[in-house]
């Protein structure tokens, strides 16, 4: 058939077959699509197909083709516009184009979805742009998902280094006051020389006043340690130089038992 007698069901498809091989041309293209992403708060609507998706993962063949979709639409809520963009790019050119603003919820898609390679390829991402000044922001966010134990485990040893710095900075200290209990024990209950336990040990009461604010109860020494169950254990007391218990005790009375008081001065006995 000659090319100038072609019909179909657009009227430029000559020039849609004469541009580039590559399935990107498909991207967000109505043509040949049969389903429906809504996306984000916005609710974009986004062609798609979904020969594409379920080559790439068993969960979206069984979303298409045996949970069937209401209207042939697939509502994503918890992802911004421009991560599902990066996401949908890797989908049709197995590339894509991370930033430290979208690979969080490239990495929910992938996780989401089963996408294994897609995955790792996030960590990798991450792993090569954990830096100090954005490690607790890192932190903060990582938290939230599974199987990122090697990601974690390097933000530790980052803030190992450079925890006492980090929270001189009012950015960094806004995060930590909003992390949950389990991920600041984390941060607090690590054990490594010349560490400063009293810095280890305001940050910890910024945390605890922040959530006794939250709770809308009075930051007294019995509440503070209270909210803060067991990670209250966490600090190294021990270590500390005497007059920095004895400036605890004044500010925070009744914080300390009288039996730990006892085992804490005796200690420093032993110690000199």
């Amino acid at each position: 058939m000659d090319a100038n007698t072609r019909t179909g069901p657009i009227s430029n498809a000559s020039v849609f077959w004469r541009n580039n091989s590559s399935l990107s041309k498909l991207i967000e293209n109505k043509f040949l699509s049969d389903m429906i992403f809504v996306i984000g708060k916005e609710k974009r609507r986004v062609p798609g197909h979904k020969f594409i998706f379920s080559a790439h993962s068993w969960c979206f063949y069984n979303i298409f083709h045996n949970l069937k979709l209401d209207k042939d639409e697939l509502a994503i809520e918890d992802v911004t516009v421009d991560a599902f963009r990066v996401f949908l790019n890797y989908c049709y050119t197995e590339t894509a184009a991370m930033t430290t603003y979208n690979v969080f919820d490239v990495l929910k898609l992938a996780q989401k979805f089963e996408m294994e390679h897609l995955e790792n390829l996030c960590k990798a991402y991450l792993r090569l742009h954990i830096r100090r000044d954005n490690c607790m922001q890192m932190y903060s966010k990582i938290i939230a998902f599974e199987r990122v134990a090697g990601l974690e485990m390097k933000m530790m040893k980052i803030m190992d280094i450079h925890f006492e710095k980090m929270i001189e900075h009012d950015s960094v200290v806004s995060i930590f006051l909003d992390l949950p209990l389990p991920a600041v024990r984390k941060i607090i209950d690590r054990n490594y020389v010349k560490r400063d336990e009293m810095k280890f040990f305001r940050a910890t009461m910024k945390w605890a006043k922040n959530a006794c604010q939250k709770k809308n109860i009075r930051p007294n020494s019995v509440n503070l340690r209270t909210i803060l169950g067991n990670v209250f254990q966490c600090i190294h007391f021990w270590s500390m130089k005497i007059e920095h218990l004895h400036e605890i005790l004044i500010e925070y009375p009744g914080i300390l038992s009288p039996y730990e008081i006892s085992w804490y001065f005796r200690k420093f006995r032993i110690q000199k």
